[in-house]
């Protein structure tokens, strides 16, 4: 299945195409950004949240490494966002660019 994602950010519209697969990882992006939103959290605690998420349709894990993934391409996404580890708190936690009027940041 394929599907059409709009996706605007400032001035600019990225069209994408994406298959189940991408959309699944989209899915999982913005699950990991609307979590972080909350409070920030060790990856224990979002390996957690995770396993309990009704976004997790498979019941999956969440992986050090598939988060580190996550968090990488959240960040490369250019919206305003970025994913970072605090280590005085031994937390991730989500920053935003102040200067962003990204809707993803409110």
């Amino acid at each position: 299945m394929n599907c059409t994602l709009f996706l605007l950010t400032q001035s600019c519209i990225f069209v994408y195409i994406l298959n189940s697969h991408s959309m699944n990882k989209l899915k999982r992006y913005f699950w990991l950004i609307e979590t972080l939103k909350e409070r920030p959290m060790s990856l224990k605690e979002l390996s957690r949240k995770w396993q309990n998420s009704s976004q997790n349709d498979d019941k999956g894990t969440l992986s050090r490494r598939t988060f580190q993934e996550h968090k990488n391409a959240i960040n490369a996404l250019g919206i305003g966002v970025e994913i970072v580890y605090e280590p005085t708190i031994r937390c991730y936690v989500l920053k935003s660019d102040p200067d962003n009027s990204s809707p993803v940041t409110r």
